[in-house]
């Protein structure tokens, strides 16, 4: 869902960098309830995720982002094997398409520092003066951010509300709950058979992307949620385990010595 988000960002014109997609990605995961499952804290320049910037490493890491040079900065830009992961999950795709693009005609364009007020003003109305009036939101706004200026901050506020009005829309939250049943339906993405010796697969691409190759053991964990699945971490070095567990405050030629005079 974030290359798809990307994509539609590049696919306006507009340069895309990091705090487009940070900004971008805190509304459709706070405003459309997309689950990216990020955590957003208000930071330097507005809403920031540090879960997402690790996100966006691990995909360049896995050859699905590249930073492209450009004048303004780098830009990410997505691989051919993104295109090819793409169509892999049609159906995630789908059912996400409509509230990502959304995202993308609302604010695809717009300059880092307009994206850093509208996120901030956001954040201020969705979590810290909920149901307050727009002129309380835009002076949290100024005190958060002193340079913003109070009709920027004001500005924002508004904006964002007509924004948030408009992702009310019946017809979008009807398309997405219908594409959301259809994509629940005998896909592999969500759900996996277990055979009657208690085997299951694993699909390639999600074998590919974690590591998870032929005769590398797994380590299975009984969660709250469920179970978790993960590489085997490689066990400690026999010295390792005895580091450490002899007591003496001197140093190691005086312990030989005194071991020795025994």
């Amino acid at each position: 869902m974030l290359t798809r988000l990307i994509e539609g960002l590049c696919g306006k014109g507009d340069w895309c960098g990091e705090t487009h997609v940070q900004k971008t990605a805190f509304f459709v995961q706070e405003l459309l309830g997309v689950p990216l499952e990020f955590q957003f804290i208000l930071y330097k320049h507005g809403p920031f995720s540090f879960g997402l910037r690790d996100e966006l490493t691990a995909l360049r890491a896995d050859g699905l982002l590249e930073l492209e040079p450009r004048p303004s900065g780098a830009q990410l830009v997505l691989t051919k094997q993104c295109e090819y992961i793409h169509g892999l999950y049609p159906k995630t795709m789908a059912m996400y398409e409509r509230s990502i693009g959304f995202v993308v005609e609302k604010f695809g364009g717009k300059g880092i520092v307009e994206l850093e007020r509208l996120a901030t003003a956001f954040y201020v109305s969705n979590r810290l003066e909920e149901g307050k009036s727009v002129y309380i939101r835009a002076n949290k706004v100024t005190d958060l951010k002193p340079h913003i200026t109070p009709a920027k901050a004001l500005d924002a506020v508004q904006e964002v509300d007509w924004i948030t009005s408009a992702s009310s829309n019946q017809e979008l939250r009807e398309s997405a709950a219908i594409d959301m049943i259809s994509c629940n339906r005998n896909s592999y993405e969500d759900s996996m058979r277990i055979s009657e010796r208690g085997q299951v697969t694993i699909p390639k691409p999600l074998r590919d992307r974690f590591g998870m190759n032929p005769n590398v053991e797994v380590e299975i964990t009984p969660t709250e949620n469920g179970l978790l699945i993960q590489k085997r971490t490689a066990a400690k070095h026999p010295v390792d385990r005895i580091y450490g567990i002899v007591s003496w405050g001197g140093s190691t030629d005086d312990y030989i010595e005194e071991i020795r005079g025994r």
